[in-house]
């Protein structure tokens, strides 16, 4: 019998940080046998299932890693505060700590004084384009470079529905462009995913509601 353990899905959830990194996890350790299996159902003689998994297959590729890997280093960081916050003997002065210190660690990964030539070669960024690298040269996914500028094949132009072209668009419509170099994915994907995530913890942690809970400890000791 094997002694390694054993690697499960938990059911995602659209507000606990742990079960989303879970997830990320779980796909990162398992994701070169996970390509394996989809392979085999893909030449099944189950047709339905067969289409399903060459589907799934034929859309994990570098840019579905890097943000595998992306979101698992951050989520990783999240889990921690989410954790501490649902612990029955929480420490608010502690929590505070966490999620200023956790801020703090972000706005540091997304420094904007630096460019992305200068800050995707060290640091967190840095780990992770080396960590997408080598996994998808593991699953046999070729990966973009600083001289790879090749552009996209020749689609026909799109055009938005009639309903909406005298509108100022603000979300796709159902085309994204595709990136091709590595500052690409850094500034246009890793870029944006910070600016939101600390956009939407200091929403949930604005300094008054931090001062109240430091507040609440101390009349708590």
């Amino acid at each position: 019998m094997s002694s390694k353990s054993v690697i499960q899905l938990k059911q995602l959830s659209d507000t606990w940080w742990t079960c989303q990194h879970a997830a990320c996890n779980a796909v990162l350790k398992t994701l070169d046998p996970l390509l394996e299996t989809l392979k085999i159902l893909a030449e099944g003689n189950h047709t339905e299932r067969a289409v399903e998994a060459k589907s799934i297959h034929q859309f994990i590729d570098f840019g579905f890693i890097l943000a595998l890997v992306f979101f698992e280093n951050i989520l990783k960081r999240t889990q921690t505060l989410s954790n501490m916050l649902q612990a029955r003997d929480l420490d608010m002065a502690s929590a505070v700590l966490l999620v200023r210190t956790i801020i703090q660690e972000l706005e540091e990964v997304r420094n904007p004084e630096s460019e992305p030539e200068a800050s995707s070669n060290s640091g967190t960024i840095g780990h992770v384009w080396a960590e997408t690298i080598q996994l998808s040269m593991k699953c046999g996914i070729p990966a973009p470079t600083d001289e790879y500028t090749e552009p996209p094949s020749k689609k026909r132009d799109r055009w938005p529905p009639f309903y909406l072209r005298n509108s100022i668009i603000l979300e796709t419509v159902g085309h994204r462009q595709q990136l091709l170099r590595k500052e690409d994915f850094i500034k246009k994907f890793m870029y944006v995913v910070l600016d939101r995530i600390i956009s939407e913890l200091k929403s949930r942690f604005s300094r008054d509601s931090l001062e109240i809970m430091e507040g609440v400890q101390s009349l708590n000791p």
